[in-house]
C-alpha cells in the first residue's frame, strides 16, 4: 500500500518546463501556491533565474488553491481579450489583493 505524501516540486521540475517554453519561444504565467506556506513559489523563481528566459512570469498567489483557481480563470479571460502577458500579470497582481475567501464550518 502506498501512503500519500505532499511535496513541493523541485526547481529541476520547473526548469524542465521553462526550458521547453524557451525553446518554443512561448510565454508562461505561473500562479503559485503562497510563498508563506510552501517553497513552491521560491523553487519556481529559482528555476526562472536558471533558465535565463524573460518570458516567464512567476506570481505568488499569497493564497491556496481556491484563489489560484479564481486567478487562473481570470487570466484565461484576459488571454481571450488579447492582453499581453505583462498586462495579465499586472492585473493578476492587482486582483490577488482584492480576493477574500470566507469559509464556515457546521
Amino acid at each position: 500500500m502506498c501512503m500519500a505524501t505532499t511535496s513541493q516540486p523541485a526547481p529541476a521540475a520547473f526548469l524542465e518546463a521553462f526550458e521547453e517554453a524557451k525553446e518554443k519561444g512561448d510565454e508562461l504565467i505561473c500562479i503559485m501556491l503562497s510563498g508563506a506556506i510552501s517553497g513552491t513559489y521560491q523553487n519556481a523563481v529559482n528555476a526562472k533565474m536558471m533558465s535565463e528566459y524573460e518570458k516567464i512570469h512567476v506570481i505568488d498567489s499569497c493564497a491556496t488553491s481556491a484563489v489560484i483557481r479564481i486567478m487562473a480563470d481570470y487570466a484565461e479571460k484576459l488571454i481571450g481579450w488579447g492582453l499581453s502577458a505583462e498586462e495579465i500579470v499586472e492585473r493578476l497582481e492587482e486582483l490577488k489583493g482584492r480576493i477574500r475567501i470566507l469559509a464556515a464550518l457546521d
